[in-house]
């Protein structure tokens, strides 16, 4: 399992590192810089600076907004949830990945299980969507809320 949760961090890492920049550059590589540091609550306020910047392209302020979940999923899984699925429709298969991978880690399984559901329904012929239920079901094989859940759902 501790494997499987430091698998998981550094996907995380991996993925956000490939971010672009821009508007609020500063803002945002601090809080990425925090993110990646483990300092989640620095994360969140220099992202939701970032956020604030009218200057930001509409690819940073989604880049921004993904990393801030990101940073919630360490400190806060249910506005996570609820600020990952307010983002819309802009968010991408990878963007799903990241922070249900982050909600793993956190072992924060009903909320990455939410989330897991929406990006399935959403991308249900992304194949990363597929490689996503499978960490999810094997990294909560142990809880059996979760368990009940992603039978619940017919993932397993």
């Amino acid at each position: 399992m501790r494997h499987l949760i430091l698998a998981c961090s550094l996907l995380s890492i991996s993925l956000l590192a490939g971010c672009g920049s821009g508007g609020g550059a500063s803002d945002k590589d601090a809080g990425y810089t925090a993110l990646q540091d483990g300092e989640y609550a620095d994360a969140v306020a220099h992202l939701d600076k970032g956020l604030a910047d009218p200057a930001a392209s509409a690819e940073d302020q989604l880049e921004m907004a993904v990393a801030r979940c990101q940073a919630l999923a360490h400190i806060d899984a249910d506005k996570c949830k609820a600020d990952f699925l307010a983002i819309g429709s802009t968010v991408t298969a990878k963007d799903f990945s990241l922070v249900v991978a982050d909600l793993v880690t956190e072992e924060k399984f009903l909320e990455a299980i939410d989330l897991l559901e929406a990006g399935v329904n959403r991308f249900a012929e992304n194949p990363k969507m597929e490689q996503l239920k499978k960490l999810v079901i094997t990294a909560s094989q142990e809880d059996p809320e979760a368990n009940a859940k992603l039978k619940g759902l017919g993932y397993i």
